[in-house]
């Protein structure tokens, strides 16, 4: 039969646009863009004669929805109005017309379709408040219901607060509909726009919700244990954020949307403008991208160091360097993270990518992964220990290298090897085990009875103090700091290092022996960076043997003298942990399970000084030598007059350096039209995603493992996080800003962060106390909390904004609590020690 009247929803021509109304057109464009959106058709105008369907009308719907229901019998649908102007920016029409829900049959249907219709007479005021003319032309859309498990709406600017900032997401148990007319509670969540993380949530006492009944939907009762508990986990909250944003930027301008999930599918209901905006709210930034339409169904997020600032060419071609061997060693490991990354106006972006190997092929990829690592541990053998010496002897070839004497294509060999290092390096990475198995977790609840993780963080705490780079460097520093404080004259030179304070040491007589052993230092980390899990650096940045003043900076802290000295802080340390191990097991009246145990925790001490020694090695060694070949190679290309400065081969790619130095030749005015490009992409904003997520969910976590919060802030002002190494402290807030990363830490001070990464850590022996918004059990930042005994809470959502530079807090790091302490507090702690 043709269809004349009746129209898919994904199939409506441009020239019934018009007659079908601003609900189907924009459903219509919706599924035409890959969004998940419920089948149906959309009933013309044409299909009416006064209130009622045409017998032609009436005979397409029959059959097209009987035969609809033959292969999908379960299916109820919904049947809603479309009218010309309805969704529009300045006219939501939202509950001016009927809607029906949880139709079933092919006649009720038809009963439906002219209820819905009449409708739209009531509708007269309504046009009139808006300057809409009185005629209304209206459609209606035949949709399938979906049986949510909750639903609710989402809206893109926050309008209360009118922050484009924030979005809000109202959700119910149930149907979407009890959300929209307020008839059953609801929670509500506030979501930072760029991250999509939860900011604020108000958890309501949800005990009816909106369910399909015998006939239509009605009220009913929340089971007792869902009352109390968020619809929505993190991760849901997150996707539901990332489609309204995805709507948002399709439709250029801030959404409203209706979504509900079902069997942890989420679906888009509705997306409609976003109404009530002043007009500075009501566009979304332009960030034109021209991909092909595979590219655009697919899911992209903005790269997190190409967030904050707008990268520069080499910038992007070291990270693509590091990811053009990911789908190699993906492949090698059987693992799933393989991914694709692509520029566009300057900014990076990623998806996930399918690995196309079989199950077979993955499994016994990961079962020789998993062989090697038992292999090494019965040989008591770490993987580092395996790789190690190759990632070594790498670095130190790349070290031997002269590249002061090297003309060009000697040192475009030495950079083109410096990179195939780096590839290397990249790909032997994720194969390094830097966390302890899980065997030793389960030693460790064999013989301590704890469970889950309680268990994990009490067995982490019995891994610290290990000798390991970054102690050693630690010491070094310290050190450093001793001879300094020898002679007045250097330490007030240490103290407010100059960025020419190597040459002035060196003009002072009494630094002979500082000088030697700052060189010792450089020797062995000169090519320090700060890269790692928590600070993020770049090509760009200097290393310490181009900008020594760096680490003379962090001997400044620890030139005051009642500083204790680092190694002894972790002699005292071990002790107090082999002290406690000793009891431990003392208490275990299973000498099997003691004997299994002390085994494991000395191989799991040899994994944790793994996660060091690789970042020396990888991340600082291995890239601190890529940033001084190119230096190297800078610094000739400006002898031969191809470039102008140092600094501009950063507007290039590593090929045209390489082609540059072996033929003395550079295009012409490249750089000044990428420098022109970049000025224009620099006013653009970049969106956190492109394209289109994928609409499955993650599953629900068992309901008593969701966390409720009614507020912003938990009871009493304090905020909760995880206790990541023990011990109370009270001290005032320093707050790390990404911009101004080389901030003024005192002794004593609580360093809040988001992260904190191996840029930050050597200067941790000074810190009263750490709060991290993120951060794990087993990370740089909270092994070396532990060491210095620094009581440290992390996972403490929104830290850096609940806390504000300067004030005083209370840091307990056994409980995972941070609270604010008042000056009078520390006058009476004072008195009473």
């Amino acid at each position: 039969m043709m269809l004349i009247d009746l129209q898919n929803l994904s199939n409506i021509h441009n020239a019934q646009a018009i007659a079908s109304g601003g609900k189907a057109r924009g459903l219509s464009k919706l599924l035409a863009a890959g969004f998940p959106v419920p089948p149906g058709w959309v009933v013309l105008p044409t299909a009416f004669a006064g209130d009622n369907l045409t017998a032609g009308a009436r005979q397409q719907i029959i059959s097209v929805i009987t035969t609809h229901l033959a292969q999908q019998p379960d299916v109820t649908f919904a049947v809603r109005s479309s009218g010309a102007d309805e969704d529009s920016a300045t006219a939501a029409f939202a509950g001016v017309f009927q809607t029906i829900l949880n139709v079933a049959s092919p006649q009720a249907i038809l009963e439906a379709v002219e209820t819905v219709y009449a409708s739209r007479r009531e509708a007269a005021s309504y046009r009139r408040a808006h300057g809409l003319d009185e005629a209304q032309i209206m459609a209606v859309i035949i949709q399938e219901l979906i049986p949510a498990d909750c639903a609710g709406v989402c809206l893109a600017v926050d309008p209360v607060a009118l922050r484009a900032d924030q979005l809000v997401i109202n959700a119910a148990w149930g149907l979407g509909a009890g959300v929209m007319d307020g008839r059953v509670p609801s929670d509500t969540y506030w979501l930072e726009t760029p991250t999509s993380i939860t900011t604020r949530q108000q958890i309501a006492a949800k005990t009816t919700q909106l369910s399909l009944v015998e006939v239509g939907i009605g009220e009913t009762a929340v089971p007792a244990d869902r009352h109390r508990v968020p619809c929505l986990p993190p991760a849901w909250r997150k996707r539901i954020a990332q489609f309204t944003l995805a709507l948002t930027r399709h439709f250029g301008q801030p959404q409203e949307v209706e979504w509900a999930i079902a069997h942890e599918q989420l679906w888009i209901l509705q997306s409609r403008p976003q109404t009530a905006l002043p007009p500075a709210l009501n566009h979304v930034s332009p960030f034109p991208v021209t991909w092909e339409p595979e590219a655009a169904r697919d899911f992209w997020q903005l790269m997190e160091y190409s967030q904050d600032q707008l990268p520069l060419p080499l910038e992007h071609d070291t990270m693509h360097v590091r990811e053009s061997i990911r789908e190699e060693t993906c492949r090698i490991m059987g693992a799933d993270r393989n991914m694709e990354m692509r520029i566009w106006n300057g900014r990076a972006y990623s998806r996930r990518l399918p690995l196309n190997i079989t199950d077979a092929d993955r499994r016994i990829r990961r079962a020789a992964a998993a062989d090697l690592r038992q292999r090494l541990q019965q040989q008591g053998q770490t993987t580092w220990e395996y790789w190690g010496p190759e990632i070594i002897s790498a670095v130190e070839r790349l070290r031997r290298f002269d590249r002061e004497s090297a003309a060009g294509p000697a040192l475009a060999d030495h950079l083109a090897e410096a990179l195939a290092v780096l590839r290397r390096h990249a790909s032997l990475h994720p194969r390094l085990t830097i966390k302890p198995p899980d065997s030793y977790f389960a030693a460790f609840s064999a013989v301590s009875g704890l469970k889950d993780d309680e268990a994990k963080t009490a067995a982490y705490h019995l891994l610290d103090s290990e000798e390991n780079s970054l102690t050693r460097l630690v010491d070094s520093l310290y050190d450093l700091a001793v001879a300094a404080r020898q002679h007045p004259t250097v330490a007030a030179l240490v103290a407010d290092p100059p960025p020419q304070v190597v040459a002035q040491l060196a003009a002072l007589p009494e630094a002979k022996e500082f000088l030697q052993q700052f060189s010792e230092l450089l020797t062995v980390y000169g090519e320090r960076l700060g890269e790692g899990y928590g600070s993020e650096m770049s090509v760009r940045t200097p290393t310490w043997l181009e900008a020594p003043a760096r680490p003379v900076r962090l001997v400044t802290v620890f030139l005051d003298p009642t500083i204790p000295d680092p190694a002894d802080v972790r002699g005292q340390a071990r002790a107090r942990r082999d002290q406690q191990v000793t009891a431990l097991c003392a208490d275990c009246e299973d000498e099997t399970a003691v004997a299994h145990f002390r085994q494991e925790w000395a191989y799991a001490r040899q994994i944790l000084v793994v996660l060091e020694d690789h970042n020396h090695w990888i991340e600082q060694a291995t890239g601190g030598q890529v940033r001084l070949a190119v230096m190297a190679a800078a610094r000739w290309l400006v002898g031969q007059n191809v470039l102008p400065e140092p600094d501009t081969i950063f507007w290039l790619t590593f090929d045209e350096i390489l082609g540059a130095l072996r033929t003395s030749v550079l295009e012409t005015d490249l750089i000044a039209q990428r420098q022109t490009q970049y000025a224009h992409w620099a006013t653009l904003t970049p969106p956190p995603i492109l394209g289109v997520p994928t609409v499955l969910l993650p599953s629900r976590p068992e309901m008593a493992d969701i966390p409720v919060e009614e507020e912003n802030e938990v009871e009493d002002g304090r905020l909760h996080g995880l206790g990541a190494s023990a011990g109370q402290v009270q001290g005032q807030v320093r707050v790390l800003s990404k911009a101004d990363p080389q901030m003024d830490i005192q002794p004593g001070d609580i360093l809040v962060a988001v992260n904190a990464g191996p840029l930050w850590t050597p200067f941790f022996p000074i810190l009263g106390g750490l709060i991290l918004e993120e951060g794990s059990l087993g990370q740089h930042a909270a092994v070396t909390a532990r060491e210095y005994g620094i009581p440290t809470v992390i996972h403490v959502p929104l830290a850096t904004h609940r806390l504000t530079d300067g004030e005083w807090v209370t840091v307990d790091g056994t409980n995972g609590i941070v609270f604010h302490t008042s000056v009078e507090d520390l006058v009476v702690n004072e008195g009473d020690l």
